[in-house]
């Protein structure tokens, strides 16, 4: 009786205490976060609270680089406040200007809904120029072939804004000389989009299915980011890569922008900045003394009203009724003041306490099982599998029944030679018929399969680029030649399956991870092969000894 007594006190004091620990780490977390700056490999970034405009981590934020297909957020501004969104535009030669695309054909009629979601989700530089051409109106009023007009507005826009580090040539985001913007600007033109429920609807969305697209959100984060809104990547050799990110918790909404990362740390760059950022307005939700970035006026957004339908509670996704045949999935926005994880992590540390105790009381039990299971298993009893070893411990035993020897076995009883006279009658009856573990399919040792996981990534690259997502094929690509140096991307399975522009999304790979060599073996088999093109000729280029120098 005293022995229990003093179990049930020690156990108490230990739950105390791990709970007491659990709930100062909670509350402290974000202060200690918040004393130490992020170290990124990132050249230039940028951390801001949405409502205030207080600028919360600053990295170069007012130098001019080339900002990539983050430039795609000022062309979405512009179009949502430019044109209804069942406007039809109708697709021409010149907008196929290749890298990443959503899959246009010349010709089609398309919506300027489903091109907003070609160009933010999947990146698409066709949905971006035909949005471009197709809403750049001459002063006649007729449609005109260039996309100046358009450029203008963009340029017009961000300078009443007051984005003084941005001038836009093209609205894709591939490399022009004196195409530039900054980290503070990207943010600031983020902050301003986000007034438009539309545009918040559309970089939140991780698919899009209508007018005969699929149209997939190539932006990693979105699902595996607690309270993540959405955000837009970008890749270029010049910008390297970009990524801009919209978070809410706890009531604050914040920007993180990332220019000039690497492969390895883009995303890892943002994620580190976002829970700065939490950490620093959980820490001090408002300092007059941080820098701002201010918006100058401009002429407010125009928003077409929705028709939203009720998801189901507790789903992570709500869907959107945009049209009586089109409907738009989601990622469900954080509650409103609703503190975003200050419910989960109490009652995550709770449960993992607990889950613990359980453990830590009943580890003779889940020994002595895992005692029992590894005996069977070196005798063999696991090549039945799960279900039938638990069907055969508890089922009753099968009675032995005498068989009747077939004509088979009497031929072989008559022939068989006599050794001793007392075996010289056949005998009439055979042994029933014992299970026993077969040799061949239970092997002495643990065998274990190697993962081939460049050939994994490889593999997911030629499945992005069979959907046309040829910059994001690009990183995958990279990402194999990164996992193993000496795999053949060319032995992938289904590598030659692709279209030119997924091979030259391979060769592009092999240059970001300076290999030139076999850069310009394969843009050569894809030349001679497919004939020449744009973005074939910039992959030769940058191999030719010349580039190489430089």
């Amino acid at each position: 009786m005293g022995r229990s007594r003093a179990w049930r006190v020690r156990w108490k004091s230990h739950l105390l205490f791990l709970t007491v620990l659990s709930l100062l780490w909670w509350q402290t977390g974000a202060v200690v976060a918040a004393d130490s700056p992020p170290d990124i490999a990132a050249a230039h970034a940028v951390v801001v609270s949405a409502d205030t405009g207080e600028v919360l981590f600053d990295k170069g934020m007012d130098a001019e680089t080339a900002p990539a297909s983050l430039t795609k957020i000022f062309t979405a501004a512009v179009a949502l406040e430019t044109a209804p969104l069942d406007q039809l535009i109708t697709i021409a030669e010149d907008d196929l200007v290749g890298e990443s695309a959503m899959g246009l054909v010349v010709g089609q009629d398309v919506t300027l809904r489903t091109l907003l979601y070609g160009m933010m989700l999947p990146s698409g530089n066709d949905a971006a120029m035909a949005i471009a051409r197709g809403l750049s109106e001459l002063s006649d009023g007729s449609s005109g072939e260039s996309i100046a007009p358009f450029m203008e507005r963009v340029n017009d826009l961000a300078q009443r804004l007051g984005l003084t580090h941005t001038r836009l040539v093209n609205p894709h985001g591939l490399d022009e000389p004196g195409h530039v913007s900054s980290a503070r600007d990207i943010a600031a033109i983020t902050m301003y989009a986000l007034g438009n429920p539309e545009f918040r609807r559309i970089i939140g969305s991780p698919y899009y299915v209508d007018e005969g697209f699929e149209l997939y959100n190539n932006n990693e984060l979105l699902t595996s980011y607690t309270g993540l809104i959405g955000g837009k990547t970008g890749i270029t050799d010049e910008a390297g890569y970009c990524l801009v990110e919209v978070a809410q918790r706890d009531g604050h909404t914040i920007i993180a922008v990332v220019l000039g990362s690497t492969i390895d740390d883009w995303y890892t760059d943002a994620i580190s900045l976002l829970d700065y950022g939490f950490a620093t307005l959980a820490a001090a939700p408002s300092d007059p003394a941080r820098p701002r970035i201010t918006l100058a006026p401009a002429t407010p957004a125009v928003v077409t009203p929705t028709v939203q339908t009720p998801s189901t509670e507790g789903s992570a996704l709500t869907v959107d009724r945009v049209a009586d045949t089109t409907a738009v999935v989601h990622a469900a926005d954080a509650e409103p003041g609703g503190g975003g994880l200050s419910w989960r992590w109490p009652l995550a540390s709770v449960a993992t306490m607990g889950l613990a105790l359980a453990l830590i009381v009943n580890y003779p039990v889940l020994l002595g099982v895992g005692g029992l299971l590894w005996q069977r298993r070196r005798a063999g009893s696991l090549a039945l599998g799960a279900p039938a070893l638990l069907g055969r411990l508890f089922r009753p035993r099968p009675q032995r029944r005498r068989a009747r020897p077939t004509q088979a076995t009497q031929a072989i009883t008559r022939t068989a030679p006599v050794r001793r006279a007392a075996q010289a009658t056949p005998t009439t009856r055979t042994a029933a018929p014992v299970w026993r573990p077969s040799t061949a399919r239970i092997p002495a040792e643990p065998q274990v399969v190697p993962l081939n996981r460049a050939e994994a990534l490889a593999s997911r690259a030629v499945r992005l680029a069979r959907r046309g997502d040829y910059r994001a094929a690009t990183h995958e690509f990279a990402r194999a030649l990164q996992a193993d140096p000496t795999y053949d991307l060319t032995r992938c399975p289904g590598f030659w399956s692709m279209d030119a522009l997924g091979y030259v999304a391979a060769a592009r790979a092999y240059l970001l991870l300076n290999r030139p060599a076999d850069a310009r073996t394969l843009a050569t088999i894809v030349q001679l092969s497919y004939g020449s093109s744009r973005e074939l000729e910039r992959v030769l280029a940058r191999t030719s000894p010349a580039a190489a120098l430089v």
